[in-house]
């Protein structure tokens, strides 16, 4: 996978940009708010059509684009890229303009080698793997941060995936719809009964191939965590289902599911998807009266648990900094793996200020993984945290207020 040339248009503070990407390590350098970041973030979001930085995709559209389009403010991501020897051609329009009540109301439109796609179809198409400082958050964050990170990254392999977590998410949505009318006696528990098998059954999807993926991602990513942390340091992923289909019984009474001892390992690997299934239909009714009471559906992928371990501690509740970073840099190489494992096609890697809050030992143990050959791009404020060795080996661009000055040579 290589990415060789990006267009940008009135995205974040980048009103026009033209680039050539070489198949090589890029280092791009400058001071902050100079537009570092946001590059990479338009490269992921290529990936993902999805921003891990922002809140909102409306936050991409550039803040003065109306000023030069009178009411409609849209940002273009325009790349071509090479895949399985193929050279192909994508375009993303973030639209804004003015509805009927002088709202602003957002669209997206996707052109893949100039047909029009929808989001599920696009995604996956280019493979790219964004390591943020704040995507500790993936560590020590909420679990919400954490299901979307293996969201982002299964739907770059998997558009089956992404189908069936969308599909998922719409009949939770209308599930809980259903308890509420159910509480305020406007329906009838019976009516749970088709939403319960759909769930079910599209949950019992998502959980077995989250097993799969989040086993093979551990493997990868012990091995680099090993080296990083001269042997010093293990490292484990725990996945903990809110329903485990491993533990269908491990329900308390008030209907929610005992907290789960991490450091318990717990077999799931033999789990068929029929299986699962059943268990998953089984708990929905187990639960349904305290889904009545409260609203909401209380179990199912959508509030899965996972948990990151170093030398048997958590580290989202006790892990230093260092320890936070070191893992996070195993997990993102250990995803550049998997993703290759997957789809044939070894991703792009967007690294933003990595080398920042290494010590010395890390940092050169880092670059050697760094210098291997595959299409990077790499920012920093101090290149002095390169070796000359690194820098000869690199393409060195400059940033300023969103213009590459120039490339050096």
């Amino acid at each position: 996978m290589q990415l060789k040339s990006l267009s940008l248009r009135n995205f974040r503070l980048f009103e026009s940009l033209d680039i050539k990407t070489p198949n090589q390590v890029i280092l791009i350098t400058g001071d902050n708010a100079q537009g570092k970041t946001s590059l990479l973030e338009a490269i992921y979001y290529i990936a993902t059509l999805s921003s891990f930085h922002a809140s909102s995709d409306r936050q991409l559209i550039r803040f003065n684009a109306r000023r030069n389009n009178g009411d409609i403010a849209v940002s273009h991501i325009i790349a071509d890229f090479e895949t399985n020897g193929q050279t192909r051609h994508i375009e993303i329009r973030l639209i804004l303009q003015p509805d009927r009540n002088g709202n602003s109301r957002y669209s997206k439109e996707i052109l893949i080698d100039n047909a029009k796609k929808k989001t599920g179809e696009a995604i996956g198409k280019f493979n790219a793997v964004l390591f943020l400082p704040e995507m500790t958050q993936i560590i020590d964050g909420a679990p919400e941060m954490r299901r979307r990170y293996l969201n982002l990254m299964i739907a770059q392999a998997n558009p089956r995936y992404i189908q069936k977590l969308s599909q998922y998410n719409q009949a939770i949505t209308q599930r809980n719809a259903l308890l509420k009318l159910i509480a305020e006696k406007q329906s009838i528990p019976e009516h749970l009964e088709i939403w319960d098998q759909n769930i079910a059954s599209l949950g019992a999807y998502l959980i077995k191939e989250r097993i799969k993926v989040i086993n093979q991602l551990e493997l990868e990513a012990q091995f680099t965590h090993h080296e990083l942390s001269h042997g010093k340091e293990s490292f484990k992923i725990f996945y903990t289902p809110s329903f485990d289909p491993a533990r269908p019984n491990k329900i308390k009474q008030n209907g929610l599911f005992e907290t789960i001892q991490f450091q318990e390992p717990i077999s799931r690997d033999h789990l068929q998807l029929e299986e699962i299934e059943q268990l998953f239909l089984e708990s929905l009714k187990k639960t349904q009266q305290i889904d009545i009471i409260r609203g909401v559906t209380t179990i199912g992928p959508h509030r899965d648990e996972i948990r990151f371990f170093s030398n048997n501690t958590d580290l989202g509740k006790y892990g230093s900094r260092g320890q936070i970073r070191t893992s996070l840099i195993a997990l993102k190489f250990a995803e550049s793996h998997w993703l290759k494992s997957a789809t044939g096609q070894q991703p792009v890697m967007l690294f933003d200020e990595v080398l920042a809050e290494l010590d010395q030992h890390r940092r050169k143990d880092l670059l050697h993984y760094l210098l291997q050959n595959q299409q990077k791009f790499l920012t920093t404020a101090d290149l002095n945290l390169f070796s000359s060795e690194y820098l000869t080996h690199s393409k060195i661009w400059k940033i300023q207020n969103g213009i590459i000055k120039y490339p050096e040579k």
